[in-house]
């Protein structure tokens, strides 16, 4: 269930220009309909907080903290990269990821 969090006077007074255009406050993306306007403020709320000691992440939306928390379970299957040089650092760590779908972006970015 998403928390209802309240629009501050921020938001509300700075979100609509004259050409009835509506800006983010936060960010430079106009929008022609308040209501994408609104929609695209929830980005900046990250109502779902990691409570991992340590963990400073956190998310807009309940499924994307879940699919966080599996980053913290030491049981989870990791992803390796299958590259032979592909390390961490000076070390002989092969990278892996918690999430298959990251493997792909780091193939995709690295190899």
């Amino acid at each position: 269930m998403r928390p209802v969090l309240p629009r501050t006077d921020t938001e509300i007074a700075h979100i609509s220009l004259p050409d009835g255009t509506f800006k983010c406050p936060k960010c430079p993306r106009t929008f022609r309909e308040e209501g994408k306007a609104s929609r695209h403020l929830q980005v900046y709320r990250h109502a779902y907080a990691c409570t991992a000691p340590g963990c400073t992440w956190s998310y807009n939306l309940p499924k994307d903290l879940r699919r966080h928390s599996h980053t913290h379970n030491p049981q989870a299957r990791r992803y390796n990269c299958p590259h032979p040089d592909c390390v961490i650092g000076p070390r002989t760590l092969t990278m892996s990821f918690a999430r298959p779908d990251l493997l792909n972006r780091h193939l995709r970015n690295a190899h």
